[in-house]
């Protein structure tokens, strides 16, 4: 999606082609891979190694960045190399990172397989997708949205029994929807 306004570039916002918004904060990926975001930063959601409220756009990462996705107050960047990074609130292990931190700058979460081709995340929880279709989930599961069968809560990516083929994710508050290749 490229952004129509006459202002684009006053803003740092030429050539969007992805765009995602959490709460209190938006993001745009622009075409040479760096990502821009504004917004409340109480626990640092930005992304910009502040908690800093951002009225205008600031850069969070130079390159890379393939989609992102943003939860109330954290968020998931899959980057072009596989990577998949988190920042903001972790008080329920939605970053994915072992603890329950909060983090002001994209970090990469560990354990996952590079093979990753999608993310994203609802209210507390994320999620990563592979080329084959399985899914890593974290974070909040006290109503089972994590889909692993339990109602513990993750602090790191653990593998979804059972799911393959899933083509598609989405999570919201207390829930995630898986989409197979099926339909």
């Amino acid at each position: 999606m490229q952004i129509a306004s006459g202002r684009e570039h006053a803003y740092g916002l030429a050539g969007v082609v992805h765009v995602a918004a959490g709460r209190d904060m938006s993001y745009a990926v622009l075409a040479d891979g760096s990502l821009r975001a504004s917004g409340g930063n109480a626990y640092g959601e930005v992304g910009d190694g502040t908690t800093t409220q951002r009225r205008m756009p600031v850069l969070v990462t130079a390159g890379h960045a393939a989609h992102v996705d943003a939860g109330a107050e954290h968020d998931v960047i899959l980057l072009a190399d596989g990577r998949v990074q988190t920042w903001g609130r972790g008080n329920c292990g939605q970053l994915g990172l072992g603890t329950k931190a909060n983090r002001t700058r994209p970090t990469t979460v560990p354990g996952l397989p590079r093979i990753i081709v999608e993310v994203g995340d609802g209210r507390d929880q994320s999620f990563a997708l592979t080329d084959t279709g399985q899914v890593y989930a974290w974070g909040f599961n006290d109503n089972g949205q994590l889909g692993d069968g339990t109602v513990t809560r993750r602090l790191s990516p653990v593998l979804l029994p059972g799911l393959s083929g899933v083509v598609a994710a989405q999570g919201g508050r207390g829930m995630t929807i898986f989409l197979p290749s099926s339909g």
